[in-house]
């Protein structure tokens, strides 16, 4: 019996199809000594986010059940992108598709099927589907014929969106297990075992000696480069701030745009239930928000923290923040709609003392990465406690991204356009003021963000 671990996740409501196709793949795969986890219903959505990593870390394989209502739930969306984090990480083995429901033409989500490439239809088939993901898990024991009876079908399902251009009015030609003995090329008998191997053993010395003569020449043009202009040398760049190794580093996580976004304007809090409404300033114009103030730079300075077009616009040259006075907040969501119109980095800071210069930083990039920090005072680097990759994270400059962070003790849940990114755990700090900040502590160009509808909801 298998001793392996698997995530299945679906959605339960309103999705009868999906669900009934999730439940007969569990007891399909429990038949087989699969341990299987779920997104458990009985989970309160505020629990959700560590459940999931708690279960992820002991989960080899993650598979969803894909239909159109699963790709629109927002705990799906959650396991969803916390498992591809944990697979860019090498911490799990695989996330796989089983298609319950197709996605019809204009659906999108083209994004995230291209970042989970290994899809098996079960629309048409169930059976056959089924039996291509237990081989890809290695779990299909039932002799060598249904074995070969699957090779050949056993592939990615690939959308046409994600086909060229110009070739989305050809699909690629599949390729049929022939019925019949294979034929030699140059006779009508057919081909023996020992005469398909003579030929792959041919195929075999003429790659090895093509792969010989280009390291050959490679060597000579080495030597005759370090001979007339000295050895080539390889500079990589310094960071002024600790970074934290990863194997996302060597493998950087394709970055893709979140599945389904969400209204910033709202102030139902999206992060746990039953919070309520302690700061909602839409950032238009009016900076007191009694007992709150945004900070405002006096008149003429060329950069600071000013209300500009609507927004609440911050500029610096290297990095800096402007806090928001008497936000003197301990249990608390914090949310804000955010674009980068210059640079590279922006976010937010909470848990700020003023005083003492500490506080917490969590920023995002335009090139899709996140960066978690704390600041213990003005004379010591800053303490780098994550960083990463995130699917949920627009990409690129002019790009409104609404991040957030959940601050209950000293549990920390960051989140990117409602999709949890990372969770940390640390209690240096427990209440403070709440601010933006622009650029990072090795920036010396200029970085500005616009800032619009922050929200803040205590618990």
């Amino acid at each position: 019996m298998s001793s392996m671990r698997i995530f299945v996740s679906y959605s339960l409501a309103g999705d009868e199809r999906g669900a009934e196709c999730a439940r007969r793949f569990i007891a399909d795969l429990k038949t087989r000594g699969v341990e299987v986890i779920t997104d458990n219903e009985h989970i309160p959505d505020k629990h959700l986010i560590s459940y999931l990593y708690r279960e992820f870390g002991r989960c080899e394989y993650f598979i969803l059940i894909q239909t159109p209502q699963s790709l629109q739930s927002w705990r799906v969306q959650n396991a969803v992108n916390l498992a591809l984090q944990e697979v860019a990480l090498q911490r799990m083995r695989g996330a796989l598709r089983l298609i319950a429901i197709p996605l019809a033409a204009g659906d999108g989500h083209l994004h995230l099927l291209q970042a989970m490439p290994r899809a098996f239809d079960a629309s048409e088939d169930y059976s056959r589907a089924r039996d291509e993901v237990l081989l890809e898990l290695g779990l299909l024991h039932q002799g060598v014929e249904a074995v070969e009876s699957l090779r050949g079908l056993h592939r990615p399902v690939i959308p046409p969106e994600s086909y060229p251009a110009d070739q989305r009015t050809q699909r690629p030609a599949i390729q049929q297990v022939p019925s019949s003995p294979a034929f030699s090329q140059y006779n009508d008998r057919p081909a023996t075992p020992r005469a398909r191997l003579a030929g792959r053993c041919l195929w075999v010395r003429l790659a090895g000696g093509m792969i010989a003569v280009a390291l050959i020449l490679g060597v000579t043009l080495v030597a005759m480069q370090a001979t007339h202009h000295g050895m080539l040398t390889v500079v990589q760049p310094q960071r002024t701030f600790p970074r934290i190794s990863t194997s996302s580093d060597a493998h950087p996580t394709p970055a893709i745009t979140v599945i389904s976004g969400i209204n910033p304007q709202s102030t139902v809090d999206p992060y746990g239930a039953g919070n309520t409404l302690a700061l909602s300033n839409d950032l238009t114009g009016e900076n007191n928000s009694p007992p709150y103030q945004w900070y405002v730079s006096p008149h003429g300075q060329a950069h600071g923290c000013f209300f500009i077009n609507h927004t609440y616009d911050m500029s610096s040259q290297g990095p800096n923040y402007c806090a928001v006075y008497n936000t003197n907040f301990a249990n608390f969501a914090y949310q804000i709609q955010m674009e980068i119109v210059q640079g590279q980095a922006g976010g937010i800071i909470f848990r700020d003392n003023g005083t003492a210069s500490t506080y917490y930083i969590f920023e995002i990039t335009t090139s899709g990465r996140f960066f978690v920090l704390r600041i213990d005072s003005l004379h010591t680097a800053p303490v780098q406690l994550g960083a990463g990759s995130s699917f949920a994270i627009h990409t690129g400059l002019g790009i409104s991204n609404v991040i957030a962070v959940d601050a209950n003790g000293s549990l920390l849940t960051f989140y990117a356009n409602a999709i949890t990114i990372a969770q940390i755990r640390d209690s240096h700090y427990d209440s403070g003021n709440i601010g933006v900040i622009v650029g990072q502590p090795n920036d010396q160009g200029v970085t500005e963000a616009a800032y619009t509808y922050a929200r803040v909801w205590t618990m």
